[in-house]
């Protein structure tokens, strides 16, 4: 009974440990919060400067977008030159938002441009300074599927004629052929010189590190508590945005127990463990917020021998909630006539 009331306890730890930390965090909409959810980007650059940032949660799915896209940039250009027709919506305003639904539902909405200059946007203005964007910015948010369509111009006067001659699906189909650079790049470039669509940028951050980390922590072997020191190295892979994967590695730790005789304590034995462990990172597009799962196996070896000496263990471990580190194991002994269990917690040094 005391092991099953153990077993319940562990599983659902990481359960509480995450409702607790998600009642006490507060969320600000911050460009420099380091949690930031990632998304792919396929920029269409026009003359001038001026620019076309396509944004979808990955560019496989903007692959199929090209001919709505095409369909958005002639349903915006009739709305805003009927805006711009009926004063509804002056050239001189610097961003301007267009909201679609369906065909029938849309709405297009401007910042005076006395009101703009007043105004500072800090996730705007970092966003126009690291990509060199020019100051009038118009978006096109199609509702149905999150996309969404940043144009960027230097002057209102070459939206019409540039976004009009672009061929946003053919710039989309250019950008997304190669299977290979879409698995390995989160932005595409495409030039659009003389009407000839080219790739002529892209950016990824994928890697492999190898990264090594000691750590200390408290160890349950059965129902006896022991401090533990360790060190694990881990070689882990990175997906497109330089965020972990995948994680593959060995370790050792070393913990002390004491043996009792008659109440006494009659000898030290030093237990060091030897184990391979392969972790998935379940948050891959979360930059700053990642959290490992994974599995692990290995070996006992004992100073004293006894019965875990050479005894296998194999178990769970789990990383990401806050500095600690959690993993819980299960030991046959040698002739596996017995079985124990052990609970982990690591802090890194």
């Amino acid at each position: 009974m005391k092991k099953l009331m153990l077993m319940a306890g562990v599983l659902t730890m990481p359960f509480l440990f995450g409702a607790f930390k998600a009642n006490a965090q507060v969320t600000v909409n911050n460009p420099m919060n380091s949690e930031v959810v990632m998304s792919d980007t396929i920029v269409v650059n026009l003359k001038q400067n001026n620019k076309v940032l396509i944004l979808g949660s990955s560019i496989k799915m903007l692959k199929d977008f090209g001919p709505a896209a095409d369909r958005l940039k002639t349903s915006f250009l009739n709305d805003i030159n009927k805006a711009f027709t009926e004063q509804s919506i002056y050239p001189t305003a610097k961003e301007v938002h267009y909201f679609v639904q369906d065909e029938n539902k849309r709405r297009i909405k401007a910042e005076a441009a006395e009101y703009s200059d007043k105004r500072v946007d800090v996730a705007f203005e970092i966003l126009r300074l690291k990509l060199d964007l020019p100051k009038y910015s118009y978006t096109i948010y199609n509702l149905n599927n999150g996309v969404r369509m940043m144009v960027f111009v230097n002057h209102p006067d070459s939206l019409l004629p540039q976004l009009g001659e672009v061929s946003l699906n053919e710039a989309i189909v250019t950008a997304t052929k190669d299977k290979k650079e879409i698995r390995k790049n989160y932005k595409l470039e495409i030039s659009t010189d003389s009407n000839y669509y080219r790739v002529s940028n892209k950016l990824g951050a994928r890697a492999d590190i190898l990264e090594v980390n000691p750590y200390f922590g408290l160890t349950l072997l059965g129902n006896t508590f022991s401090p533990m020191v360790g060190t694990q190295i881990d070689l882990r892979f990175t997906n497109k945005y330089g965020i972990g994967k995948y994680r593959l590695g060995f370790g050792f730790t070393g913990l002390t127990m004491l043996e009792r005789t008659n109440g006494d304590i009659s000898a030290v034995n030093l237990i060091t463990t030897y184990e391979g462990r392969a972790m998935y990172n379940a948050s891959p597009r979360v930059r700053g917020k990642s959290y490992w799962l994974g599995i692990q196996c290995g070996v006992l070896k004992t100073t004293n021998g006894g019965k875990l000496d050479n005894a296998i263990k194999f178990g769970l471990s789990t990383e990401g909630l806050g500095p600690i580190g959690w993993s819980v194991d299960f030991i046959n002994t040698k002739d596996f006539k017995e079985s124990i269990y052990s609970l982990t917690v690591r802090l890194p040094f």
